[in-house]
């Protein structure tokens, strides 16, 4: 992998490390959500400062430059986190729909409660 590549794949990564640890010490982001984020830096450290890494899954797939596999892993890895974005969204929804439902029948009971005391 030619040095220009490296140093670029560096570079942009330790500044996406340094987001990442800025959002959870400022409570912007959970660190069970953080984890997968931090699994991809450490996947990145690795094939950056081990490229045979990089080499032995391109032959592996008979992909022509190591480049390219750089960013075929970096597209998966945003699937992967698409995925478990729309996965949280989901249960958020659902907890949100809930509560709701919940909510309606606290007033209902409320409001009758309040007509039978003034009866």
């Amino acid at each position: 992998m030619e040095f220009s590549v490296k140093l670029s794949l560096l570079i942009g990564v330790l500044f996406y490390a340094f987001l990442v640890f800025t959002f959870l010490k400022k409570e912007k982001l959970d660190l069970k959500y953080s984890l997968l984020w931090i699994f991809f830096i450490a996947v990145m450290l690795i094939m950056i400062i081990f490229p045979q890494v990089v080499y032995f899954i391109s032959s592996l797939f008979g992909i022509k430059t190591p480049v390219n596999t750089v960013f075929i892993l970096v597209i998966l890895f945003m699937l992967i986190i698409l995925l478990s974005l729309t996965s949280i969204t989901s249960i958020q929804a659902r907890n949100l729909k809930s509560m709701a439902q919940d909510l309606a029948l606290l007033e209902y009971r409320v409001r009758l409660m309040e007509k039978e005391s003034e009866d």
